[in-house]
């Protein structure tokens, strides 16, 4: 939820996942998570909702010859539905791990 957040506000992938592992790394520990699904957790919120700041975004808008609306639209759905997904799995591989 912190990075997707994160990339909501900041608008960077990257930036989003990173900051949000070390906002939650001194905590790791203390709640006895795993620290490799926490990184994909934040990874897929990382991947959550897509802007205008997007280099994919643009490159999708001129090889597709899609409006920027639609880019916008189809872009976010398309990411958010990753995130989602990814993080299904994540929760998934968390009661097997």
């Amino acid at each position: 939820a912190i990075a997707a957040i994160l990339r909501m506000a900041i608008g960077g992938q990257t930036v989003a996942g990173i900051t949000a592992i070390g906002i939650i790394a001194p905590l790791i520990g203390d709640l006895g998570l795993s620290p490799i699904l926490v990184i994909l957790a934040a990874g897929a919120g990382g991947c959550f909702g897509g802007q205008f700041s997007d280099n994919a975004f643009w490159m999708l808008r001129s090889l597709f010859g899609l409006s920027t609306r639609g880019t916008l639209k189809t872009y976010t759905l398309a990411q958010s539905m990753l995130s989602i997904v990814v993080l299904i799995f994540v929760l998934v591989a968390d009661i097997f791990v």
